[in-house]
């Protein structure tokens, strides 16, 4: 093609022009749709039997879950402990953070969660002294 290549560089930002408002169209919607989307959704509290078994007796421990404390136990006389919780759980699972104050030296902490509705889960977290750890345990959807 011959011609004034001023004209081609027009008619070639004319064309992206005119592609480039639907797109900006469809990609705006998409970020607004997201936007609200990503809003907090307030999770329902949920009852729970949680134990946790350690390979020493601990010297104290803190369930939290956000800024929550669900569970605090200082000076616990038994290397087994548990208790009834309540844990916001969504219909995927369920997060939470265990610190557990250990002595010096290597452990095991066994963590069960028994979430009225849903299978028991746990794990076992091995730890050289005091341990702090995010939990999650998932379900799948329902």
């Amino acid at each position: 093609m011959r011609g004034q290549p001023w004209w081609q560089w027009l008619v070639f930002a004319a064309g992206w022009l005119v592609l480039a408002w639907p797109i900006l169209r469809v990609t705006d919607a998409v970020t607004a749709e997201r936007t609200e989307a990503a809003a907090p959704v307030a999770v329902p509290s949920t009852h729970a039997w949680l134990t946790l078994e350690c390979s020493v007796v601990p010297l104290a421990l803190v369930v939290r879950q956000g800024d929550r404390v669900v569970w605090r136990e200082d000076a616990p006389s038994e290397r087994r402990v548990e208790t009834d919780v309540e844990l916001a759980v969504d219909g995927m699972g369920v997060d939470f953070h265990v610190e557990v104050a250990l002595p010096d030296g290597t452990h095991a902490v066994e963590v069960t969660l028994d979430v009225d509705g849903y299978p028991r889960r746990a794990r076992t977290l091995w730890t050289d002294g005091p341990l702090s750890e995010r939990l999650e345990f998932l379900w799948g959807a329902r």
